[in-house]
């Protein structure tokens, strides 16, 4: 490949110059990356904040020949294009312009922002500088969230955690108040630890929404309750047993006997179903009798493990980079 790079070189100036093979590109990485996330506040207004994530789980794909460089699979959904940065491998020495604009090159450099609206063209100029080779590079985003999502029977246990110790310092509002259907203990994407209660108010209804209390696990912080609006249906209904885990920059909720999964993107003030995402109908989720099995999960590194009865599952996101 790199012999062919160097013998479709094409001469800048002097037909008699001898072809140099300095002039290619041999790798292409993508660095952090932002995208726009929304979602809607427990007052029911819609939000939207911005996360990062790694562009190198999305390879880009060098075509020699035809001198382009595309991506494998394209980015999340709402990813800004407008400042990326890169990592390039190559030989000779490199500038890049946009498409439409190549009277105006500008030097590559790892820590430049570049805008990808457009396709751009990164050329490659030998060391005698006689010689260049063009390279077209676009990116492209999804224009849906991510669509698969991989079960899979375990044949071992859940793998076992050490438990750590944590003062919960509870309150007599939330003891005498409230039964606490599943706790959890995670750090949020700031870096901030947070802890967090879904809990049954003394005397309501199995389909009333679960109140969320969280703290920061801080001496000084306080517990807050997030409350529901009247007329917002993003709350956390569990009529039973409940599984929480902490799933990269989300929360998800198992619910015992049920295959919907919630899912919530401001630390528990809202939840949503995710129509990509729900507990298949080959896993068993009911008694002979029809009263729910037991049910607990767990999140370690890209992998949920959700234990059904005497039956364990793992639980992937797809290749495209959303775990």
């Amino acid at each position: 490949m790199l012999a062919l790079a160097a013998a479709s070189c094409s001469k800048s100036s002097d037909d008699d110059a001898t072809l140099s093979d300095n002039c290619y590109i041999s790798a292409f990485t993508l660095g952090q990356m932002q995208r726009s996330v929304s979602t809607t506040t427990a007052a029911g207004n819609d939000t939207t904040y911005t996360v990062a994530y790694s562009g190198s789980a999305f390879p880009m794909t060098i075509d020699q020949r035809a001198q382009t460089i595309t991506m494998a699979t394209p980015l999340l959904m709402n990813t800004h294009l407008d400042a990326v940065l890169t990592t390039v491998t190559f030989t000779g020495a490199l500038v890049h312009a946009p498409e439409n604009d190549t009277t105006t090159w500008a030097t590559y450099s790892t820590t430049d922002s570049v805008d990808f609206t457009t396709p751009r063209i990164y050329r490659v100029v030998s060391t005698d500088g006689k010689s260049h080779r063009d390279y077209r590079v676009w990116l492209t985003t999804r224009s849906t969230l991510a669509d698969t999502y991989t079960w899979q029977r375990s044949e071992t246990a859940m793998p076992q955690v050490q438990m750590i110790a944590i003062d919960w310092a509870l309150t007599d509002e939330i003891t005498d108040n409230y039964q606490i259907m599943a706790e959890l203990y995670y750090v949020q994407r700031n870096g901030n630890t947070r802890l967090m209660l879904a809990c049954r108010r003394n005397g309501a209804d199995a389909t009333e929404p679960l109140a969320i209390w969280s703290r920061l696990l801080h001496d000084s912080d306080p517990w807050t309750r997030f409350d529901i609006a009247p007329d917002n249906p993003y709350g956390l209904v569990a009529p039973g047993q409940l599984a929480l885990v902490s799933y990269d920059n989300y929360l998800m909720a198992f619910v015992a006997g049920s295959r919907t999964i919630y899912v919530s993107h401001d630390n528990g003030i809202t939840w949503k179903t995710d129509s990509n995402l729900s507990i298949p109908s080959d896993i068993n989720l009911t008694a002979d009798d029809g009263t729910p099995l037991p049910m607990s999960a767990m999140a370690m590194g890209a992998t949920i493990w959700l234990a059904v009865g005497s039956d364990v599952w793992t639980l992937c996101s797809n290749s495209y980079g959303e775990q």
